[in-house]
């Protein structure tokens, strides 16, 4: 797994963790601007953090089964074709992918750019 050390940082600021919760995932989306990026998340959940000189939003979005759950989310936008999202979400005795699903949610939101996924 290739996290970034930048999002791992973030991620830690908001929510406590172990390497094996975290959801990651890398996309390649095709002009993709910071901008663009945070028109996307307005309205999808609280943003908690917006930090322009490293590129990256942190996001808390509901997520799971019925939306019960919260889900965090950084996300940093790597260069204009890349987008890595590192999500981590409390699970209780019946995993709901929590995190996965508002990763799945954001990407839903900025689809019509999106590309494919790279990992």
């Amino acid at each position: 797994m290739r996290e970034n050390k930048e999002l791992i940082d973030k991620l830690r600021m908001y929510t406590s963790f172990n390497g094996k919760e975290v959801i990651h995932k890398i996309y390649m989306i095709r002009d993709m601007s910071f901008v663009k990026l945070r028109d996307s998340l307005i309205g999808m959940g609280q943003i908690l953090e917006e930090d322009f000189e490293k590129q990256v939003y942190v996001i808390a979005i509901r997520s799971g089964t019925a939306n019960m759950n919260t889900a965090v989310v950084a996300i940093q936008l790597m260069d204009d074709n890349t987008v890595s999202f590192l999500g981590y979400a409390k699970e209780g005795l019946i995993k709901q992918h929590t995190a996965e699903k508002a990763i799945l949610k954001i990407m839903d939101q900025i689809k019509p750019t999106t590309d494919r996924e790279v990992q």
